[in-house]
């Protein structure tokens, strides 16, 4: 199509300016013969040098594109540092492939930068330049293309040191890795289990976070563009399982009876399970559990009724020191034979009223009790206030709660007597003090006087009792 083309232009110079002017024949439109001049004027440029490929770290493929014009000789010049093309005169430290041979118009071509004559070694991690020459007339004229480079990929990396050399099988140990040509790493590699985190500080060391990993001794390798390390002794690190020492927490006593209790604890490693008690801070007996746990629960028994006992409780994971907790204490449920109703003590609290028929100005005391851990329902009677020349009812007149009771808890919701007999019961689920044989409770007892009282001490008689219910039941006692 070109030679047609050409054929059909008439060409001429102006004497003139000097320029070649092209005069398209009849028939043809001045933007073709336009475009078809750049296809010439392209045609007749020198060849292409096209980027290297295939770059290992001891050879690499130089590439090139021919012109549009078949060449007869064509070859490439190499060097570690840039050149001239001004000459076709190889220049010192330049060196030449063998003449390729000829080469297409528009053809792609290569050879391969060792098939250089006389080239030193090649080296990873250098720098290499590069231009393609080709010759159209049999090697008399020759044309270069533009210069290029590229560098060898650099060595794959060494390990020659890790450390620390050991850690957890629970992960999470940091470890500076030394080496050589460690840039550019893309991953760290624990015995086949990539590192949690990697960070290059240069070409010859590397912090990673070992990962989890079962025991036992692993090859640490470093990965970069160049490939990954060789396994050696010196890349040797040891998984082991955790040393560590329970931490003991949520220490607890629950199903307190009149001869067992029940000790609960929580470790934040699993670890087995003792239980030192006795009346005293000596102790003297032990219960154990050797299954490994965080939950622990020891079962005493045997245990005397209305007794207090001190205890501590161990754990141990059989690999570290025994944790041991501080000194603790309950005590056993008591039973009426064991602790019987007593009366404590009595807290007078105002002793002095007004005889205005309220409470609020009346009498008030506190009886402090001490009930048999087994009964929980609580009734108290008065005789009727009086003195040798006075007196009035109980009746209406007398008030009682206890804040360990779940029906009368506070004076707001007492219960008042009805006549100088049992009161209503008071269901009874709480103890002012866990480590006193018995329950304790704080009766309060509120008494108003009524209106036209005279003035003089009064007194009265009470008794009280106690036995097992619940709250929803009236007891049988």
């Amino acid at each position: 199509m070109l030679e047609a083309l050409s054929a059909n232009l008439v060409k001429a110079y102006s004497m003139k300016s000097g320029k070649l002017i092209i005069i398209p024949a009849a028939g043809i439109a001045l933007a073709s013969v336009l475009g078809l001049w750049t296809a010439i004027a392209s045609a007749a440029t020198g060849p292409t040098t096209e980027p290297a490929t295939s770059i290992t770290t001891s050879d690499a493929t130089l590439n090139a594109m021919n012109s549009g014009t078949a060449a007869t000789d064509s070859s490439f010049w190499v060097s570690t540092s840039t050149f001239s093309t001004a000459s076709s005169t190889i220049p010192a430290g330049v060196y030449s492939t063998p003449d390729l041979g000829a080469q297409a118009a528009s053809s792609t071509f290569s050879s391969q930068l060792s098939s250089a004559v006389g080239l030193p070694s090649i080296t990873p991690g250098t720098t290499y330049y590069f231009v393609v020459w080709t010759s159209a007339d049999g090697g008399a004229t020759w044309t270069p293309g533009s210069e290029l480079s590229f560098t060898t990929l650099a060595s794959a990396p060494t390990v020659t040191n890790v450390s620390p050399s050991a850690g957890s099988t629970i992960g999470g140990t940091a470890v500076t890795i030394t080496g050589t040509g460690l840039s550019g790493a893309t991953s760290v590699s624990f015995g086949g289990t990539a590192a949690t985190s990697v960070t290059v500080a240069s070409s010859t060391s590397i912090t990673a976070v070992a990962p989890a990993h079962s025991a036992g001794v692993v090859d640490v390798t470093v990965t970069t563009p160049s490939g990954t390390s060789a396994t050696s002794s010196a890349d040797h690190f040891t998984y082991s399982a955790p040393v560590t020492t329970p931490t003991i927490s949520n220490i607890n006593v629950t199903d307190i009876g009149t001869s067992t209790a029940t000790v609960h604890w929580t470790t934040n490693v699993a670890a087995d399970s003792t239980v030192n008690y006795g009346t005293t801070t000596s102790y003297g007996s032990n219960a154990t559990n050797a299954t490994a746990t965080t939950s622990h629960s020891i079962v005493l028994n045997n245990l005397s009724e209305a007794t207090l006992y001190h205890f501590d409780v161990q754990s141990s994971t059989g690999t570290s020191t025994t944790a041991t907790s501080s000194d603790q204490t309950f005590t056993t449920l008591s039973t009426a034979s064991s602790t019987p109703l007593a009366i404590t003590s009595i807290s007078t609290v105002k002793s002095s009223g007004i005889a205005d028929n309220s409470f609020i100005d009346g009498w008030t005391w506190v009886i402090h009790f001490t009930v048999p851990d087994t009964e929980n329902a609580f009734r108290i009677r008065f005789s009727d206030w009086g003195n040798p020349s006075n007196s009035f009812p109980t009746a209406s007149n007398v008030r009682i709660s206890s804040a360990q009771s779940s029906n009368a808890s506070s004076s707001a919701n007492g219960i008042i007597e009805n006549d100088n007999g049992y009161s209503d019961w008071l269901y009874l689920n709480g103890d002012t003090s866990s480590t006193t044989p018995g329950r304790q409770i704080d009766l309060q007892v509120d008494v108003k006087i009524p209106f036209g009282t005279p003035p003089n001490p009064y007194t009265a008689n009470f008794t009280a009792e106690s036995c097992p219910s619940t709250a929803t039941s009236t007891p049988a006692c």
